[in-house]
């Protein structure tokens, strides 16, 4: 197995990021499978790496990485040292760096000549979900989508006209990370682009457009996104196909740090299911 961690990728805005991936050494002709993180997520988190491990072991390419401006740094990959970028950090340059994670990896030496050159599959979790939709929406190198415990809208946090009113007053407004109780800021310009790119960002009309597989997969105990948006994402694009698995949380059982060689059980049906999908 070729497994390579805090590979530089650089994308068009200039601030570079981290990126993993993972193959076995001598084949070929493998589809290529990325995985996005969500909001106050990173590569390195809890269950991600065994998560991946199995996918590159069914026979995939599989790639995960740091949005660069998800508050980690090149130097501390799984630590929230950059809080300024953190604020800084948009749609829009997650979804330029997710494209740059893509031209890297279907054209590196590295990983390149192990891809079949056709098959891109996204994975994203929570707020990653939403950005592997407009992305495949977007992309039609993009051949299948799986979204985990995935938000159904950009603007899910600012649904309350208070809210909005309160983080354009003060310029920032701050989501506290449960696990390390870091008051992480949002800057009012998360809002501007937004608002901006409000069209394109569109998840319904995305979800709608959406013309390759998907599987949706949701637990019915997730206490952060509700299963609710798992059946709006459905309901957008029946065509879809999705999978609630009963009592699983926004993890899946997952936790950080995780440092068990066996997944949660949860998450050990989450990755069935995903895996299933993917060599279909």
């Amino acid at each position: 197995m070729n497994t390579k961690k805090n590979h530089i990728v650089e994308p068009s805005h200039g601030k570079p990021l981290l990126m993993d991936f993972r193959l076995t050494v001598g084949q070929k002709d493998l589809p290529l499978v990325i995985f996005i993180h969500g909001i106050k997520g990173f590569k390195g988190w809890g269950i991600w790496d065994l998560l991946g491990e199995r996918i590159a072991d069914a026979g995939h390419i599989f790639a995960k990485f740091n949005f660069s401006h998800n508050g980690t740094t090149l130097e501390h990959p799984s630590e929230f040292r950059d809080l300024e970028s953190f604020g800084r950090n948009n749609y829009m340059l997650e979804l330029e760096d997710l494209e740059a994670v893509i031209s890297h990896c279907t054209s590196h030496a590295d990983i390149a000549p192990a891809w079949d050159g056709r098959r891109i599959t996204l994975i994203g979790h929570s707020r990653g979900g939403p950005i592997c939709l407009v992305k495949a929406a977007h992309n039609p190198k993009i051949t299948k989508l799986v979204t985990w415990a995935s938000v159904a809208t950009f603007d899910y946090a600012w649904q309350e006209t208070k809210v909005l009113a309160d983080w354009k007053e003060n310029g920032v407004m701050y989501r506290v990370n449960s696990r390390t109780k870091l008051a992480m800021p949002l800057y009012y310009q998360l809002y501007n682009n937004y608002f901006q790119n409000k069209e394109y960002l569109n998840t319904e009309s995305a979800a709608k457009d959406l013309s390759i597989p998907w599987l949706i997969l949701h637990g019915t105990d997730d206490k952060a996104v509700p299963d609710t948006a798992a059946k709006q994402l459905l309901a957008w694009q029946p065509s879809a196909s999705m999978e609630l698995i009963d009592g699983g949380g926004h993890t899946f059982g997952g936790t950080h740090p995780y440092d068990k060689d066996t997944l949660p059980a949860h998450a050990e049906l989450l990755i069935e299911k995903t895996i299933s999908f993917l060599n279909r």
